[in-house]
């Protein structure tokens, strides 16, 4: 008999496609754990077809047929009266034998990545089955039988095509723990089904769901939920907002990644126990139906979850942090933050001694906090395709670093404090203003493995990253001209290349200088509009933005005049002016004054 049925799925298998038979035998009883070795039969990955004659049968409790070729179920198996545990997944089997009722002591069958279309209704008559593994088939309906099944715990009907809840677990088992339909076509999950009060952790993400049903938001029991990618309506308010109205001291993981959130659902302050939160956007769904897509304005919710150890946001569209963001979720362990728009970080980051690690790729940081010395539990720190113009020197403190990312960036200057990191493993400091020879990598000669090697130590790691180059960015031929003197010329000149497409649309652009510019003051010596115009045709970015972003531009003013950069990066369009008729002289002349 199985002790917990849940706990081995979840725990001992920690995916539900790799379950080894020899481990779930261990989680028997007592009895059957004093039972030799012999009981247990394992031939997985042996490219079979069929069963060898040379193995005796009998008293076998345990097979495991894992990823061979089988294309139907050995009959010798339907003989084994006292099979308990049958592992038959990533074969080709499209039918089970109806004969597999015959296993009426089977408590475990995992019969995944296979298939099959259906099941036998004949495993209605296995009364002791536990758990029950079909995922990643192509099944499209369960038999009605299967209600029978009163005492199944753990069921996995994931990456298959159901367009309805199977009636099967409606009105079945009311002991099923772990339920997971996720990636199938469900619409309508109306109809509560009996075991929604024991279920502790329930996958209907990936589906094709547009109302939250009433059951579903009061799941009072349930430790992990998973609702991610699914078409919600979200007029007049968005359904996540009704979810657990009353407080849950249950739930510790939640995802609602892509569900066309623009704010995090007020519900976050009914679930104050939440130890993982996914809310962001996964990069596969990136490419589907936009309107799925979470679009992050506000997280303030997600301030009052004090025992938050995981917090994934990425791809969300995130502008800013709040400010107590590091001071309310101080126990965070891991923070993704990956493919957003921050630009600034605020104070407080040195109050976090449990962050491990903190992933802020593809963002608009341009700075990077000293403080970041102070999280020296880091272990993971990723700052690729940033603004980064240096980094600060603490960050030589960080002694348990093993992974960092600080792949095209504007690094000019070859962070010299990366040589206190012992036991730095993985790096990557490709494509930015520095060039990496002889005289930088003596920085590493301390280290077990050289520069080359930590830099594909990274890639293979964090892979896809396949579009990843090798080299530098070349600085821009010329600095930007003192704004204390006169502009010798009316374009600038850059590296053909750092930037070539801008070299390429200003070759023939003549600059037109406008009389309604107030230049009394200086501060717009610097702004050319016709030369800003082509370059923000040209990459997305006016030169306010370059000279920003690369710290070649110093207010020619003090603060208290007015800059266009100060306010306005972005080119705002100026309206034509509207042409009428010439007046001639003295065409108005007998206009009385």
């Amino acid at each position: 008999m199985i002790k917990n049925a849940h706990e081995i799925f979840v725990k001992t298998f920690d995916s539900p496609l790799n379950m080894e038979c020899s481990q779930y035998q261990k989680c028997l009883g007592d009895e059957n754990e004093s039972e030799p070795d012999t009981r247990e039969l394992a031939l997985n990955r042996q490219g079979l077809s069929k069963l060898p004659t040379n193995y005796i049968l009998d008293n076998i409790v345990s097979i495991n047929l894992e990823e061979n070729v089988f294309c139907e179920l050995p009959q010798e198996i339907f003989f084994l009266r006292s099979l308990k545990s049958l592992n038959v997944a990533k074969n080709k089997m499209k039918l089970f034998a109806n004969e597999v009722g015959n296993l009426s002591n089977l408590e475990y069958l995992n019969c995944s990545e296979n298939q099959l279309e259906t099941l036998p209704s004949s495993l209605s008559m296995i009364s002791k089955l536990l758990v029950l593994n079909a995922s990643r088939n192509n099944i499209v309906s369960i038999p009605d039988e299967l209600k029978n099944l009163k005492r199944l715990e753990t069921v996995d009907l994931s990456y298959n095509k159901l367009r309805e809840v199977p009636t099967a677990l409606v009105i079945g088992s009311k002991c099923i723990t772990y339920l997971d339909l996720s990636h199938n076509s469900l619409k309508d999950f109306s109809k509560e089904p009996k075991c929604s009060a024991s279920l502790k952790s329930f996958k209907v993400n990936d589906n094709c769901m547009v109302e939250l049903p009433v059951w579903m938001r009061c799941l009072h029991c349930v430790e992990e939920l998973c609702l991610g990618n699914n078409p919600f309506t979200c007029a007049p308010h968005h359904p996540l907002d009704n979810m657990m109205p009353l407080a849950s001291l249950t739930m510790t993981k939640l995802s609602i990644n892509s569900c066309s959130l623009k704010n995090l659902p007020i519900s976050l302050t009914n679930m104050k126990n939440l130890t993982y939160l996914d809310a962001g956007n996964h990069l596969s769904y990136l490419t589907v139906d936009r309107k799925l897509l979470n679009s992050l304005w506000d997280i303030s919710p997600a301030l009052n979850l004090s025992y938050l150890k995981e917090l994934r946001l990425p791809h969300a569209g995130l502008p800013v942090l709040p400010d107590e963001f590091w001071k309310r979720l101080n126990n965070l362990e891991v923070l993704d933050l990956e493919d957003n728009a921050v630009v600034w970080l605020p104070d407080g980051l040195s109050s976090h001694i449990h962050l491990t690690v903190l992933i802020l790729s593809c963002n608009r940081l341009a700075l990077l906090p000293n403080e970041i010395g102070a999280v020296k539990s880091l272990r993971e720190l990723r700052l690729d395709r940033n603004k980064l113009n240096e980094l600060p020197e603490t960050i030589g403190n960080l002694e348990n670093l093993i992974y960092l990312d600080l792949y095209d960036n504007e690094i000019s200057e070859f962070p010299t404090s990366i040589g206190r990191l012992h036991k730095l493993k993985s790096l990557d400091l490709e494509l930015n203003n520095i060039v990496i020879d002889e005289s930088t990598i003596k920085v590493f000669k301390d280290f077990p493995s050289g520069y080359e090697l930590m830099r594909k130590n990274l890639r293979s790691r964090f892979l896809p990253q396949n579009d990843r180059l090798i080299g530098s960015k070349a600085p821009p031929a010329c600095n930007i001209p003192n704004v204390e003197s006169d502009r010798e010329s009316d374009s600038l000149s850059w590296n053909s290349d750092y930037q070539p497409e801008i070299q390429e649309s200003m070759k023939n652009i003549a600059i037109v200088e406008e009389d309604d510019w107030d230049k009394t003051d200086g501060s717009d010596d610097f702004f050319d509009p016709e030369y800003s115009k082509a370059l923000k045709n040209s990459v997305g970015r006016s030169q306010w933005h370059w000279a920003r972003d690369n710290g070649r531009w110093v207010p020619p003013v003090g603060s208290d005049v007015f800059c266009p950069a100060d306010i306005h990066p972005d080119l705002i369009p100026r309206s034509s002016k509207k042409e009428g008729p010439e007046t001639s002289d003295g065409q108005f002349d007998d206009v009385d004054d």
